[in-house]
């Protein structure tokens, strides 16, 4: 597993890839802050991406990526893909799409536990702003308090 930490205007993330991609994006505090860079070509390719996106310059990731979850799980994060950019989508309307219509709690579920958050859920193609930015004050909260 190679790391790498990045500075965005919405708090420290941890990167982690294996030979595959990326596993995971993560808040962290300070403490766990470092400027050394992996020579990893994912991570850099992330990185690169996530700064385009927090200047404005990119709407959607071209990444590959290999999160760890349940089979359910991951058909929920890879419908999360196909919401087009600047639409919004509920927990039912993704449930109904996955041929299960009355498993609206899991998807909830399945997103709580999204290990790649910026590449799935956190896209405008799914979350307003005012949404995004309470997910990602909570989601520091808790790597703060870790």
């Amino acid at each position: 597993m190679a790391k790498m930490t990045l500075n965005t205007p919405v708090g420290l993330l941890l990167l982690i890839a294996d030979v595959s991609g990326i596993t995971e994006i993560r808040f962290i505090s300070e403490d766990n802050f470092s400027n050394k860079e992996s020579d990893h070509p994912v991570l850099k390719e992330t990185k690169r991406q996530l700064i385009e996106y927090f200047k404005g310059n990119r709407k959607t990731f071209d990444l590959p990526v290999n999160p760890s979850g349940t089979p359910f799980q991951e058909s929920v994060w890879n419908e999360l893909q196909h919401i087009p950019y600047g639409t919004t989508a509920t927990y039912s309307e993704i449930s109904k799409k996955l041929d299960n219509p009355k498993a609206v709690r899991a998807v909830g579920k399945a997103n709580a536990l999204n290990p790649i958050p910026y590449y799935y859920t956190l896209s405008p193609r799914y979350w307003s702003q005012s949404n995004l930015d309470g997910i990602c004050r909570r989601n520091r909260k808790k790597a703060l308090a870790a």
